[in-house]
Formats: C-alpha cells, sequence, structure tokens
C-alpha cells in the first residue's frame, strides 16, 4: 500500500512509478477535486495499472469532468443516475 504525502500538490504518481515492480493496480481514496488531479498527473506519468476507487473518487458528477485520462477507471459506487434498472431506482429513491 502507497499512501501520498498531505500536500496539496504531492500525488502519488511519480513515487508509484519510482516503487512498484509487479503491481496489479491502484486504488486511489482521493475526495472532491483530487481525483481529477491525481488521474491527469497518473495519466501523464504514462502508468497504465488498472484504477479503482471508492464512491467519492469517482461518481457521477467527477464522471462527467473526467477527461479521457479516466478511461477504464473502475468505481465502486452503489448507484448511478444513469442506469434505468429496478435495482437502481431502487436505492436512488429509498
Amino acid at each position: 500500500m502507497l499512501f501520498g504525502r498531505r500536500r496539496r500538490d504531492s500525488y502519488v504518481a511519480a513515487e508509484l512509478e519510482r516503487r512498484i515492480a509487479d503491481c496489479d493496480g491502484v486504488c486511489q481514496g482521493f475526495a472532491g477535486s483530487n481525483p481529477l488531479r491525481f488521474m491527469k498527473q497518473y495519466a501523464a506519468a504514462g502508468l497504465k495499472f488498472p484504477v479503482v476507487t471508492g464512491e467519492t473518487g469517482g461518481d457521477d458528477a467527477l464522471l462527467r469532468s473526467f477527461g479521457d485520462e479516466a478511461i477504464g477507471l473502475v468505481s465502486c459506487c452503489l448507484y448511478t443516475l444513469d442506469l434505468n434498472t429496478e435495482s437502481n431506482r431502487a436505492i436512488r429513491f429509498a
């Protein structure tokens, strides 16, 4: 597990490139606008490991703000506003 420093301008993309050789994926747990910044820096570093995130890192509001750097991002959100299924509606309107 690798944690970024707690400075606003420090993200883990450069550290990931330097430290990992046998990695299956990356889990990012940023919130607010930080997931956008991380994914841009991650893509700029040329890293290709799959990125998994929780709800705060890839919810519907954020997905509209991402560009191509987020292609392949896996979000563990419980629901989405854009999926019209019975189970999704049950969660949205509960």
